[in-house]
C-alpha cells in the first residue's frame, strides 16, 4: 500500500500531458476523494482536446456507483466521435 501511494504522490504528467491531442473525456465525480475535483479540472485545461464531465457525486467509481449517469455522459460523446479517425 505504501509503495502505491509512493507511486501517486510522485506521478507527474505535467510534462507531456499536452502531447495527447485526441478527443478526450474526464469523467471525474465532484466528491472523488481519491482525485480531487481541482486535478481533473487541470488535466482536462491540459489536453488540446479535453472536455470535462464533472458528475456532482459517485466518488471514485461513479462509472459504477452511478452507471445511469455515467453512460448519459459517455454516450453523446463517443457517439460524437463516429467516424472521426
Amino acid at each position: 500500500m505504501l509503495r502505491r501511494i509512493g507511486a501517486a504522490l510522485t506521478f507527474d504528467m505535467e510534462a507531456w500531458v499536452s502531447e495527447i491531442d485526441v478527443p478526450t473525456l474526464v469523467v471525474a465525480a465532484r466528491d472523488d476523494v481519491l482525485v480531487p475535483s481541482a486535478c481533473s479540472v487541470r488535466l482536462a485545461a491540459k489536453l488540446p482536446q479535453g472536455r470535462l464531465a464533472p458528475p456532482a457525486y459517485g466518488g471514485h467509481a461513479c462509472n459504477i456507483t452511478q452507471a445511469t449517469q455515467f453512460n448519459a455522459l459517455t454516450v453523446p460523446f463517443l457517439r460524437e466521435l463516429e467516424g472521426v479517425s
